[in-house]
């Protein structure tokens, strides 16, 4: 009890202090004049750029400004823009307006599934202005979210280590109020993306305010910066969900990693399903080929290639039915397993000769008849050089022309592969790397066709042959071979 009315006595005589304060400036005959401005500036929709003119007259301004932002209401908005602004270029008062005029500690309440760019502009500003910011995670029973609680804890709390401030990732559940109350902050933020938002954002800062009985809560309203303004989480998803969507716009890399392991992981599961059933064994080998392939250090040798071989494989179908029926099993198992060991700094072959053997072992504890096994193991082993044993081998041709997709892929996918692989060898020094790169690339580049197979050749041979010889040109123009 005793600590709960010296908190309500602190809250009464800080609020007590700006009231005063805010009085103290209201008595400035150019704080009255220029808020008189700002107010017909409102009327003309101008109220932001006439906010930011104030910041261009000195001490006058900065005193105007600093009214408007206690005042709050439409006052606010165009306030904090104009003194965030001023703040970035260094102007100490400007910060020191913003810090006092807020609270110490702020929360930052949303669902982030997942976090978002704008989620992190919003963080990052106010990590500029508040001693901590708490990031609380709204759970809610009654939806079925994307990532998990834990997930969205994980990627924010990576995310907010990078942004200079204190801050603080916490989950909670039931009302908002409630949680800032718990917490004893008195401050919410809301980041708002245009008027829609603005108006939507104000309702619900009413509807807060109501709930906290009891508790002086407050909530300010960060704007998100214009390039940020169509952010959403929810695009993100969707684009995320689609084979080869790029929401790199919406999401950080890191979140857009996860995001794709995500949609890779459920089209995947899919997949695995139809080669392997639904046992609680082949569930269990499912995770294990999973973890392995999201493993730190691997880049392109991921659940992205194993989703990019399973997707071109689909297109084929779709052209020509009659590949569906092409060792539909067999190859499956090897897409699964033909990289599930893997180490760039292993010796030429070994790879394949432990991913090999760790299909030979799961199939078998997944009753494969022995004769299906050998299969798998020998399209798993022929990627060592990717060459045909027997060149009437319909499904061999398909599994390995399946694996080159990737020199196909259209000019951005093969630039990204292209730095996957580089990133794989990041152990590798550059001139090294450049020196031996070619050499490689140009053994695919010699062979009459890159794809064995009909359908192959007719979609992705001219366009291989030009990735295959852009990335040649261009290592060669980074090292010492003339």
């Amino acid at each position: 009890m005793i600590q709960a009315q010296s908190i309500n006595i602190y809250k009464e005589e800080t609020l007590n202090k700006k009231e005063k304060h805010l009085t103290e400036l209201l008595q400035l005959s150019h704080v009255r004049d220029q808020l008189q401005e700002l107010l017909v500036a409102f009327a003309r929709k101008e109220g932001a750029q006439v906010a930011l003119e104030f910041t261009q007259r000195g001490s006058d301004g900065l005193d105007a400004l600093e009214a408007a932002l206690l005042i709050g209401g439409a006052f606010h908005r165009p306030a904090f823009i104009a003194l965030e602004s001023l703040a970035d270029t260094g102007d100490t008062r400007a910060l020191t307006i913003l810090r006092s005029a807020m609270d110490k500690r702020a929360l930052y309440p949303g669902s982030f599934d997942p976090v978002n760019s704008g989620h992190l502009n919003i963080m990052f500003r106010a990590g500029k202005i508040f001693d901590e910011v708490i990031v609380g995670i709204g759970e809610n029973p009654s939806k079925r979210p994307y990532f998990s609680t834990g997930e969205k804890i994980d990627l924010i709390e990576a995310e907010v280590a990078e942004i200079p401030g204190s801050f603080q990732v916490r989950a909670y559940s039931g009302l908002t109020s409630r949680f800032a109350e718990e917490l004893n902050v008195n401050t919410l933020i809301r980041g708002v993306r245009g008027i829609t938002d603005a108006n939507e954002e104000q309702q619900l800062a009413g509807v807060l305010k109501e709930q906290s009985t009891g508790h002086q809560l407050e909530t300010i309203f960060i704007p998100t910066e214009l390039d940020l303004t169509f952010t959403s989480s929810t695009n993100a998803r969707v684009i995320s969900a689609l084979r080869g969507g790029d929401a790199s716009y919406y999401v950080p890399p890191r979140v857009h990693r996860a995001l794709a392991d995500k949609a890779y992981n459920q089209y995947l599961c899919k997949k695995w399903s139809e080669v392997f059933g639904d046992s609680t064994e082949a569930k269990s080998a499912f995770l294990t080929v999973c973890t392995r392939l999201s493993a730190p250090g691997r880049n392109y040798h991921t659940l992205e290639h194993l989703f990019e071989m399973f997707s071109v494989r689909d297109e084929l179908i779709t052209e020509d039915p009659k590949i569906a029926s092409i060792e539909p099993d067999i190859i499956g198992a090897a897409i699964f397993y033909h990289d599930s060991i893997y180490d760039p700094k292993a010796s030429s072959g070994a790879n394949e000769d432990q991913s090999a053997e760790q299909a030979r072992l799961t199939l078998r504890l997944l009753d494969w008849s022995a004769e299906k096994i050998e299969r798998v193991v020998d399209l798993i082993l022929m990627t060592k050089d990717h060459q045909l044993k027997d060149i009437n081998d319909l499904g061999a041709a398909l599994f390995l022309d399946l694996d080159l997709s990737i020199f196909g892929a259209g000019t951005k996918r093969y630039q990204q592969y292209w730095q996957q692989i580089r990133d794989e060898y990041s152990f590798v020094d550059e001139v090294t790397f450049n020196n031996r790169r070619p050499g490689i690339m140009e053994k695919f580049l010699a062979r009459d066709p890159i794809y064995r197979t009909p359908l192959m050749k007719q979609r992705f041979e001219a366009k291989a042959r030009e990735n295959l010889k852009s990335e040649i040109e261009e290592l060669r123009a980074h090292t010492n071979i003339v």
